[in-house]
């Protein structure tokens, strides 16, 4: 028989743990995906069918992390991004299926990506401004009217 061994691991007070404020570089972007739609036409499923769409939005991710906010702001739509009201969106399990509640008069942010052919949704984020939550990817142009 084996030995029996108590878990010896001190488990941290609730009253010490700190929210980690963000610290690190702030002209940069950093990505989550931890609030994409889990509508399968619009998530990460979608990246399965479409051609070129993952490596595109990956490069596209990749670029995007090495500019600063100001350099991405100013490229325009084409190379940088637009705004989207929530209202534009033509599929509304989309919106449904998001992980957090929107309202009618919110506004997303688009951004064009495998050679304009693709897009993908995002807001920034509310605790850390260099987060950019990516809440869906649209590889086919169906989300809203372009």
């Amino acid at each position: 028989m084996g030995k029996n061994y108590k878990n010896t691991r001190a488990k941290p007070s609730k009253q010490n743990v700190a929210l980690e404020v963000c610290r690190a570089e702030k002209r940069t972007m950093v990505f989550s995906f931890c609030n994409i739609t889990k509508d399968k036409d619009f998530g990460l499923q979608c990246l399965d069918n479409a051609a070129n769409c993952a490596t595109s939005l990956f490069d596209k991710l990749r670029v995007m992390s090495s500019q600063s906010w100001e350099e991405f702001w100013g490229l325009g739509k084409k190379q940088g991004c637009e705004q989207l009201p929530v209202t534009a969106i033509n599929v509304q399990s989309f919106v449904n299926k998001l992980p957090f509640d929107v309202s009618n008069d919110e506004k997303f942010y688009v951004v064009r990506f495998n050679g304009q052919k693709s897009r993908f949704l995002f807001r920034k984020g509310t605790k850390c401004g260099r987060v950019i939550h990516i809440i869906g990817i649209d590889c086919n142009l169906n989300l809203y009217k372009h």
